[in-house]
């Protein structure tokens, strides 16, 4: 399998390989959970609680849908702000072939962020919403005819800087894809080169009308393995 390396210095640059002979560049380290369907997801779901900050401008933490053609990745990144303001920044964006950029918002350790990503009726546009506190981005993404069928959350870290912040933890993760099997979501999620301690609720299942919701109560990115 292929796995989309999103790197976010001031820019972004897209580095397309194979998982199995992955070589991490300009030392940038990934820890990822990912949901592998055969169907195409309808939604994604999140809350995540923003951790302190220990390396401003070299940690990236995201969730993001990526397609089966592997093109490149749907994500809202939290990264930290240069300049040492002990804030995160959040921006919602698709990376990296013909790039979109969203607006961003402002986020300090300890705030929640509810994200979700819904493909809309017509299937032309992903539809996000990013919410902290009282404020709220909503914003509509023409990558309808991209095929999602991948869920992930990561904890990327660049040029040398560490997991050092502590866990990582997402609540009321949420998928809908339009498929009847639910194997996707009873399984555990692939945890890439077992690099990520985790802990995990027990996801739960259900199927109606041709489509499978999978909830997941609180996922915990615990530490490095």
């Amino acid at each position: 399998m292929k796995l989309l390396t999103t790197l976010l210095v001031l820019g972004a640059s897209l580095h397309n390989v194979n998982a199995d002979e992955y070589i991490p560049p300009d030392k940038t380290i990934m820890y990822f959970l990912r949901w592998n369907t055969n169907a195409q997801f309808q939604k994604f779901d999140a809350v995540m609680t923003a951790p302190p900050i220990k390396n401003s401008g070299d940690v990236y933490l995201w969730p993001g849908l990526q397609d089966v053609d592997q093109t490149g990745v749907f994500q809202e990144v939290l990264q930290g702000i240069y300049g040492g303001t002990g804030k995160w920044w959040m921006q919602t964006m698709w990376c990296c072939s013909n790039s979109q950029s969203g607006h961003g918002i402002h986020v300090l350790p300890g705030n929640k962020i509810v994200i979700s990503n819904t493909l809309s009726g017509d299937r032309v546009n992903w539809l996000t919403n990013v919410t902290v506190g009282s404020i709220s981005n909503n914003e509509s993404f023409a990558l309808g005819y991209k095929a999602m069928n991948q869920a992930i959350l990561c904890i990327e870290v660049q040029q040398g800087a560490a997991w050092d912040f502590g866990p990582l933890t997402w609540e009321n993760v949420v998928m809908v894809v339009n498929a009847t099997d639910h194997a996707f979501c009873l399984m555990e999620p692939e945890n890439w080169n077992d690099l990520t301690i985790y802990s995990m609720t027990k996801p739960k299942a259900v199927t109606k009308d041709g489509l499978t919701t999978c909830t997941i109560d609180k996922i915990v990115m615990e530490r490095p393995a």
